[in-house]
């Protein structure tokens, strides 16, 4: 199984839109309103990324908060405890944590196989690495008795792979 951590949420709708997606991602329905579009660049990400030929039902994604920002730019503190209990829940194989504050939060609840990208928003983000990043998790998915833990960052035209 694999658990996707996300990066804080938010909702420029109305504060009962942003309640209501707070109550939901409190009991771990993470919910994205493009993810299944073509046209929502996060979705379209998130699909290189976890485009696999098994079950997408072993894929959970969770926010480094269960908090929601009333904008993109919104900059929300992450909870350990939040993210810990929900690793604790479901027992993934491997966490994937996607941006800066993710990756931050997994390193410092998480001691299993972890990979970390680049948000799928990332200006500078090529689907490359996402694909390169997709075959690692597939391979650490399926020989989960293995602790590895890979960041893939990307440059300006090329990616780096480093072990953490």
């Amino acid at each position: 199984m694999i658990l996707c951590l996300m990066q804080n949420a938010y909702d420029a709708r109305s504060p009962g839109h942003r309640a209501r997606f707070e109550r939901m991602l409190q009991h771990g329905q993470w919910w994205h309103p493009g993810f299944d579009r073509k046209v929502n660049k996060t979705g379209s990400r998130l699909r290189l990324l976890f485009d696999f030929e098994w079950d997408p039902c072993g894929i959970w994604f969770f926010n480094t908060t269960w908090h929601v920002g009333d904008r993109p730019s919104s900059r929300l503190e992450p909870d350990p405890d939040y993210v810990r209990y929900w690793i604790n829940v479901r027992r993934p194989d491997v966490v994937v944590a996607t941006g800066v504050q993710a990756e931050q939060v997994a390193l410092e609840v998480w001691p299993g196989s972890l990979i970390v990208v680049p948000h799928p928003t990332y200006r500078c983000l090529t689907n490359r690495l996402y694909r390169f990043a997709a075959r690692t998790v597939l391979r650490m998915n399926s020989e989960s008795r293995i602790v590895q833990r890979w960041a893939f960052r990307q440059e300006r035209g090329w990616h780096r792979t480093e072990q953490l």
